[in-house]
């Protein structure tokens, strides 16, 4: 069955759950925003150009991690695609305990104060 003419289906997302509303453009039900967060972390491939835009990292410096094996990465046709989960992994082994990186920071630069640098 077609949607309305007032209405539009989300490309990929059930019809029954995610409809929007073309006026206000708001969700339907609390379970649109689930199902869009659970297509964003589950093993969904994003290419290049859009890893750039989700990390925030520069494309060179996603292409070197990949080259380094740091982020798995896939080509199937040619084109770089890394899983969202595998980058996900790879940030959350790099965490940093807040407090003690915000304690060397200031201590280091308390030091070359001290220093007179």
């Amino acid at each position: 069955m077609a949607p309305g003419p007032r209405r539009r289906v989300l490309q990929g997302l059930s019809k029954d759950v995610l409809c929007i509303s073309q006026e206000n453009k708001t969700a339907k039900t609390v379970q649109h925003v689930w199902m869009m967060q659970e297509q964003l972390t589950h093993d969904r491939f994003l290419d290049l150009k859009h890893l750039v835009d989700y990390s925030g990292l520069g494309r060179s410096t996603l292409k070197k991690l990949i080259a380094s094996g740091q982020i798995p990465a896939y080509a199937p046709t040619g084109k770089l695609l890394v899983k969202l989960s595998d980058y996900n992994a790879f940030v959350e082994r790099h965490r940093v305990q807040a407090f003690d990186k915000v304690t060397e920071i200031v201590d280091g630069v308390m030091a070359e104060i001290r220093n007179g640098k």
